[in-house]
């Protein structure tokens, strides 16, 4: 019994930690695609 209730928290913790990795890591994987983007768009329409 104990041994499945380990088995069950287990993979419930590993989804919780990729999700905070997913929340700390892709806003800034965003952002860093996203600004030289605008940057570029910002150049662009300047000119």
């Amino acid at each position: 019994m104990q041994e499945s209730e380990r088995d069950k928290d287990r993979p419930s913790s590993l989804i919780e930690l990729l999700v905070d990795i997913c929340f700390e890591f892709l806003p800034n994987l965003v952002m860093g695609i996203f600004r030289p983007i605008a940057h570029f768009l910002g150049e662009v329409f300047h000119l």
